[in-house]
């Protein structure tokens, strides 16, 4: 059963949680050892990355919406216009020939299917995704595809419970597909979710539909987040104090959590954390903590 604490993200999609407190934590947490998040409160200014000429309309419609559910609302617009009901944003890399996803944005995605997906380390085994990272080429599923590949692939009970989970959580075809990263080896993934069971309805406009709402997307998220060169957790420069704030922030903690653990006060949490996005080179929370978990 899903915990109050898992469905923390759940909240996020309405107009009075989106104008609330803007100086609370930012909705992120790790499961299966990926960093989870959202854009609730990503976005308090212009972006400190403009961006590409060429950027779809999208993408700047969206770095123009200030309130998070206006920016839910745009893009669901265009996702039930092309017919998916749902996609994930992520960073992953494979390493001898394992899948390791780094994050995942959370906010276009159904909640309860992500808890299951990453809290039983369905990326690790997703045939999907790493058929996608493997080629670097699009790719267009079915249920019947996802049987026939989990076939062929070792470890037969845990793809089997990964099919019965797709099933029951509606995601029965859609498109997969990635492209290169800021993140050295990582390459971002969009992966676009369905409930109709047969691909044959994901023509090659609906192809290319999906693929430039996933740009806009990635356009307007490097806007944002792009995080430049930075120190690696347990690098000589942070203290122990610093260390153990950067442990408990990839926890999810709040501030105040983080004070009551480490015996602070909420000042000299904040304190070490403003000197902890100055030496990472990054302007905001969820940044840190990206920065932390790719290094």
């Amino acid at each position: 059963m899903t915990s109050a604490s898992d469905n923390a993200g759940a909240s996020y999609f309405t107009p009075q949680s989106a104008t609330a407190g803007l100086h609370d934590a930012v909705h992120m947490r790790t499961l299966g050892g990926v960093l989870l998040f959202d854009d609730q409160k990503i976005i308090t200014r212009q972006p400190p990355h403009t961006l590409a000429v060429h950027a779809p309309q999208l993408a700047a419609q969206l770095a123009a919406s200030m309130q998070p559910y206006q920016r839910r609302q745009k893009v669901q617009e265009v996702l039930t216009s092309i017919g998916f009901d749902s996609f994930e944003y992520s960073v992953a890399r494979m390493i001898s020939g394992t899948v390791e996803v780094l994050s995942s944005l959370t906010t276009y995605g159904k909640p309860d299917w992500i808890h299951r997906y990453f809290s039983q380390r369905y990326h690790e085994i997703d045939p999907c995704l790493k058929r996608c990272l493997a080629s670097g080429t699009p790719l267009v599923w079915d249920a019947d595809d996802l049987a026939a590949w989990t076939d062929r692939t070792p470890g037969l009970a845990r793809m089997q419970a990964y099919l019965l989970d797709c099933a029951a959580f509606g995601v029965s075809s859609g498109v997969t597909y990635c492209w290169p990263a800021p993140e050295g080896r990582a390459r971002v993934v969009v992966r676009f979710h369905s409930s109709n069971r047969n691909r044959r309805w994901i023509s090659d406009a609906v192809i290319g539909q999906a693929l430039a709402l996933g740009m806009a997307v990635h356009e307007y998220q490097s806007a944002y987040e792009l995080v430049p060169s930075r120190p690696l957790p347990g690098d000589p420069h942070l203290s122990p104090v610093q260390q153990r704030i950067l442990d408990c922030l990839i926890k999810g903690m709040t501030d105040r959590e983080i004070a009551q653990l480490l015996e602070l006060t909420t000042h000299n949490v904040d304190y070490h954390l403003r000197r902890l996005r100055a030496l990472f080179g990054v302007t905001t929370r969820v940044q840190l903590v990206k920065a932390a978990c790719y290094g």
